[in-house]
Order: structure tokens, then C-alpha cells, then sequence
């Protein structure tokens, strides 16, 4: 095989792998030690400059948010161990519906397939009557979409939870996504949310593209050394 052919070769592997990967576009490890609004702030990935996350419980009985012990699930760098290794806990002491919710806002999902949010989460419960984790989206000004939800959240263990977004989200330069705790009754127990990542893969005709124009250019090369 030629020094051109193998070149070649390597880029088709290299874009076939990359096709595939995911890159990860912002990530919350949770892990402010007293002050919970800087939880908020994205720890890393593409987008972490401009993608915002708040948080709120629900404005029914004694609903309020707190500081709890972390998780390694779902950690990004993956293995990594930090000093202090805290999680986002939603807590209700009396609660009709729904008991809190964590937004993230202000993601571009151009060029973009297959975007996917995953979060490490775990429940305290000392009664809870069908409580579930659902997960939202919202493009633009447009009103949000109850797109999935997961039954109950493991008492004891961390559990990893991610979800798959619709086509709709592909491709859009303004989404929001919210994960929404909701049941029909809860009294005195709590759901801790660590390490949320939100990821996607670029389009293949993107990288399929770059490829394209990176063999041209080879070819040129190879034309004017003959010359």
C-alpha cells in the first residue's frame, strides 16, 4: 500500500471512529462544598461557557434544597476523586405533585445527533406514592415538552440514569432541558441529583466533509510533487 493510500486509510478510520464518539457539552459535578447556587456554575465541556443551570423546589410544604454527599457514578473525568465530593439533594417534607426541579438552558445543538443527558441519582423516602423523574425540553420560546420519565430512584444506591432526546432537539441552536421530580404524595424524603452530563455526537456529514476536503488537498500535494 502507498505512502497516500494509507494515509487515506487512516483518515477513514479515524472519521468512522469519530463518527460515533460523543462529545460532552457541559457537566455539573455538584461538588461546592456550602453554597448551593454554585453547584450551578458547569464544571466542564464545550458549551460550559454558555449553558446556565438553576434550580428550584417546588413551592408547596417545607420543600427545600441541600447539600449531601456525592457519587464517583457518572463522574467525569471518569475515576477521578476530588476532596470534596458533594451532590444536589431536593428535599420535602410535606408534598402534593411536584417537589423540584433543575433547569439547564442555553444549549446550540447545531450540527448535532443523538443528545443525551445522564445524572447519578438516589432517594430517601419515607413515603412516597409513585414518585418519578421526568425530563423536559424546551426550543426557543416555545412551551416545554414532557419527553420521558423514570420510575423510582434506588434508597440504596446511587443509580445511573440517562435519557436519549428526541429528533426535535437536533439541529437547534436554543434548548433548554429540565429534570423534574413530580408524585402524588411525599412526605419527609428527598432525591439527590451528581455529576449531569449532557452529551451529542456531530453529524456525520460534518466530519465526513472535513475528510473529504483533507484527501483533496493530499491529492494536490501529491500532484505538484510529480510535476
Amino acid at each position: 500500500m502507498g505512502k497516500l493510500a494509507t494515509l487515506i486509510a487512516l483518515i477513514t478510520c479515524g472519521l468512522t471512529a469519530h463518527v460515533h464518539a460523543q462529545d460532552l457539552l457541559a457537566y455539573w459535578n455538584m461538588d461546592a462544598d456550602s453554597s448551593i447556587s454554585a453547584k450551578f456554575t458547569a464544571n466542564n465541556g464545550n458549551q460550559a461557557g454558555s449553558v446556565t443551570m438553576t434550580a428550584e423546589p417546588n413551592e408547596h410544604i417545607f420543600d427545600y434544597l441541600s447539600n449531601t454527599t456525592g457519587t464517583t457514578e457518572n463522574i467525569y473525568p471518569e475515576g477521578t476523586v476530588t476532596p470534596s465530593n458533594n451532590a444536589l439533594q431536593f428535599n420535602s417534607i410535606i408534598d402534593l405533585g411536584e417537589s423540584g426541579r433543575l433547569e439547564m438552558s442555553g444549549f446550540n445543538f447545531s450540527n448535532m445527533t443523538d443528545v443525551t443527558i445522564s445524572f447519578a441519582a438516589i432517594a430517601d423516602r419515607t413515603f412516597t406514592w409513585n414518585q418519578e423523574i421526568h425530563i423536559d425540553y424546551k426550543i426557543g420560546a416555545n412551551n416545554w415538552v414532557d419527553w420521558a420519565e423514570s420510575g423510582a430512584v434506588d434508597t440504596k444506591a446511587w443509580e445511573l440514569e440517562s435519557f436519549v432526546l428526541p429528533e426535535a432537539v437536533e439541529g437547534q441552536s436554543n434548548v433548554a432541558i429540565r429534570i423534574r421530580v413530580s408524585s402524588w404524595v411525599t412526605l419527609a424524603s428527598s432525591l439527590a441529583f451528581d455529576n449531569i452530563q449532557v452529551t451529542a455526537v456531530p453529524e456525520p456529514g460534518t466530519w465526513a466533509l472535513l475528510a473529504g476536503l483533507g484527501v483533496v488537498g493530499l491529492l494536490i500535494i501529491r500532484r505538484r510533487k510529480r510535476a
